[in-house]
């Protein structure tokens, strides 16, 4: 009786732990998604804007979309492309 019930503690504690490790695998994976919708989202925004003729929006929203795809912070070339983008706005 006393080694079943012992079986039966070592598998609640290796059940415990393979949910416990699953968790931060599981939120991180939705983290991941939901960046990826928000860099989806800002890049239709940006691509809406240089269909328009307001280049002060569409340079606001290229650098946040750029900005989002580095982490926060831009290069020289997001801004150089940002650049092309703008030249092609009528």
């Amino acid at each position: 009786m006393d080694g079943e019930l012992s079986f039966w503690k070592a598998l609640f504690i290796i059940l415990f732990i393979m949910v416990a490790m699953l968790i931060p695998v599981l939120m991180q994976r939705q983290r991941r998604k939901d960046q990826d919708r928000l860099i989806g989202e800002a890049k239709a925004k940006y691509s809406e804007c240089l269909k328009g003729t307001d280049k002060a929006a569409a340079l606001a929203t290229g650098r946040d979309y750029y900005a989002m795809l580095r982490g926060g912070k831009l290069s020289v070339y997001d801004e150089q492309a940002i650049a092309n983008d703008l030249s092609t706005m009528k």
